[in-house]
């Protein structure tokens, strides 16, 4: 479950809006409307993968790519950790993924910092959207309409994510 510190809520245009650190969550006023909303929130308990699937390695004698076996293992590692995860339907339209990469805080580093090692968090991204891809937990990645993504020293490492499905008015989401 992701966890933000809630700096206050307010009423705006028949909704209730947190507005926290890292962006605003929009909750719908009535029942029928929580109803029509799909969201789900989980917390993967892991040390996040740092190598990723773009790092390739290259056969010079038949001039092909392949993908190095770590990166095979970190999409393992990833698929094995969203399996219990996969939501009984998949998601459709338009969505909103939040991300929290959250890398274990030793040594120099310090918690709750950026993390600004490697790996690359687009990569990094892509990596996990396509295995939550072929789990199932949307069609295709292009219902992705708006993503948000972090990565920070924490002393429990670990991936938040958050899915949530928007309405088709781009006004209703921001509003």
């Amino acid at each position: 479950m992701l966890t933000h510190r809630v700096e206050r809520l307010t009423y705006v245009r028949s909704t209730y809006v947190w507005s926290i650190a890292s962006g605003i969550i929009h909750l719908p006023k009535t029942k029928h409307e929580r109803r029509r909303m799909k969201k789900l929130e989980f917390f993967l308990h892991m040390n996040p993968p740092k190598s990723t699937y773009q790092e390739k390695g290259i056969n010079w004698e038949t001039k092909t790519q392949y993908a190095k076996p770590n990166a095979n293992d970190a999409r393992a590692k990833l698929r094995a950790h969203l399996v219990s995860h996969i939501p009984d339907e998949p998601f459709t339209g338009p969505i909103r993924l939040t991300i929290i990469w959250g890398f274990l805080a030793k040594g120099k580093h310090q918690f709750n910092t950026w993390c600004i090692n490697k790996p690359d968090l687009d990569n990094a991204q892509k990596a996990l959207q396509d295995v939550m891809t072929e789990l199932g937990f949307w069609k295709d990645d292009c219902h992705i309409a708006t993503l948000q993504t972090s990565k920070i020293w924490t002393w429990h490492p670990g991936i938040s994510i958050s899915i949530e499905q928007l309405s088709e008015k781009v006004s209703d989401a921001y509003e």
